[in-house]
């Protein structure tokens, strides 16, 4: 009966919560340029834990403070491999060049819930593209597309072989399925969106 009284109860969460006040989290640095595609991915390794064969996770991004991300960064979540996937392409001439994301990270076996911070810090670019290239996925999903580092492969084969004058200067600007620009869902939920 002692433990259950409203003055000990009381005490105990004013602890708690002191407890917790001076617990600092660390964020993780990301450094991205303006009007330069990043993508940033979500492991369960984050928050510590196993990716084991039974275990479903669900991450959940947000702008710190605010209940959802800016409008140009974007998340997907590949349950194939069970990782979540941060990317978009920060408009030039942006004014806060720190941008703090909290990702809760939820295991659905455990039900046990970890925040974790990242701290993106945008660059000025010194010189704008003079080549880019704009990505309209149509047979894959753009979860797939940070699968095994094939972005950085894809731009290889342009500078390679299709646009030989863009060695210096190429990078991606823009990533978005056909579906996320209008097309319709494929009739099999087991189809790639593209």
């Amino acid at each position: 009966m002692l433990f259950t009284t409203p003055a000990f109860l009381k005490a105990t969460c004013m602890c708690i919560i002191a407890a917790l006040s001076h617990v600092e989290m660390k964020a993780i640095m990301k450094d991205v340029n303006e009007t330069e595609m990043f993508y940033y991915e979500i492991r369960p390794e984050l928050f510590n834990w196993t990716n084991g064969a039974d275990t479903k996770f669900v991450f959940t991004p947000s702008l710190q403070n605010y209940p959802d991300l800016l409008p140009w960064i974007h998340y997907k979540f590949n349950s194939k491999n069970r990782h979540g996937y941060l990317y978009g392409t920060p408009p030039a001439n942006l004014l806060e060049r720190i941008i703090l994301l909290d990702i809760i990270g939820l295991n659905k076996k455990t039900y046990q819930v970890e925040t974790q911070i990242i701290q993106l810090n945008i660059f000025e670019k010194s010189e704008y593209a003079t080549n880019e290239v704009r990505f309209k996925i149509n047979n894959l999903n753009v979860e797939d597309m940070f699968h095994e580092e094939r972005i950085p492969y894809l731009l290889d084969i342009f500078r390679q072989n299709l646009w030989l004058g863009s060695k210096q200067n190429l990078y991606v600007t823009f990533l978005a399925s056909a579906s996320d620009l209008g097309q319709r869902l494929p009739l099999d939920p087991n189809d790639t969106e593209g």
